[in-house]
């Protein structure tokens, strides 16, 4: 990387240091433009980035040519475009960083210190109840056909007592109601004894275990950002 380099001559590291600078800011002007056009352009290429990277690399360009306001400016504005700039693209770029910001960063930035605890304070809240398993068997109904078929498999699912539903009919029907609950938190089989089959839908916990995983996921991060955030300068 150019802004990392030194020179051995005085004019030249002056010069080095002078152009790094240029093209951090036209790199951080550039990105601000692509942005706004992501939000409004139909061009999936704008929007299929790698944003985690892109952070690293704004923040190596600006925080190496010393260009705190800039990087404090342009950090401000990605945390608060959460569709472009995810929380996981920002604890992906801050775990990245976490050795290059302790060797190079050696006074304080306020965009860094801001930016580490907006993702520890997001992380936080995530993190602030472990999440339970159900209480019962009622499960979420997340489809929208309205057909007989249908009406009866989402009385299954809001029945807070049963756990298995068996479906006798017709391959299409029971082709229809396995595709109508693929979101839901059901587990499907078909059983090929007598005709017509019987589709056999047993009720699982997949829901609170995704969201258990993604807690756990969390706490791991939450712990990472804590340990970033003590390690910047104040």
């Amino acid at each position: 990387m150019v802004c990392a380099a030194k020179s051995r001559r005085k004019a030249s590291e002056a010069e080095r240091i002078a152009l790094c600078g240029r093209l951090a800011a036209a790199f951080a002007s550039s990105q601000e433009a692509l942005d706004k056009l992501a939000t409004t352009s139909h061009d999936w290429r704008l929007r299929d980035v790698n944003r985690a990277a892109l952070l690293v690399g704004l923040a190596r360009s600006l925080l190496a040519t010393g260009q705190y306001d800039l990087f404090t400016k342009t950090i401000d504005r990605m945390l608060a475009d959460a569709k472009l700039y995810p929380l996981a693209a920002h604890v992906t770029a801050l775990t990245d960083l976490q050795p290059w910001l302790k060797t190079h960063l050696k006074t304080r930035c306020e965009g860094v210190s801001r930016w580490a605890a907006a993702c520890r304070e997001q992380l936080e809240t995530l993190t602030a109840a472990e999440p339970t398993p159900p209480g019962d068997w009622r499960r979420e109904a997340n489809f929208t056909c309205k057909c007989a078929d249908c009406a009866e498999l989402r009385r299954f699912l809001g029945d807070p007592a049963a756990a298995v539903y068996r479906f006798r009919a017709a391959q299409d029907r029971r082709s229809h109601l396995e595709h109508a609950c693929r979101g839901c938190d059901v587990d499907r089989k078909t059983e090929r004894v007598g005709s017509p089959h019987v589709l056999v839908c047993t009720k699982n916990t997949a829901s609170f275990e995704a969201r258990l995983k993604r807690y756990h996921e969390d706490c791991r991060h939450l712990a990472t950002i804590r340990t970033i955030e003590r390690a910047i300068p104040a």
